[in-house]
């Protein structure tokens, strides 16, 4: 388990620009959440 949560964290951070807005950044965090 710890092991895909540490992927799924690597897989968010890679994603996060710091241009995105941090509300975006969240709802995408809530949604890939979700999907899991």
């Amino acid at each position: 388990m710890e092991d895909d949560d540490a992927a799924a964290e690597s897989t968010v951070q890679a994603d996060y620009s710091d241009e995105d807005d941090p509300s975006v950044y969240l709802e995408r965090v809530l949604t890939g959440l979700s999907m899991e």
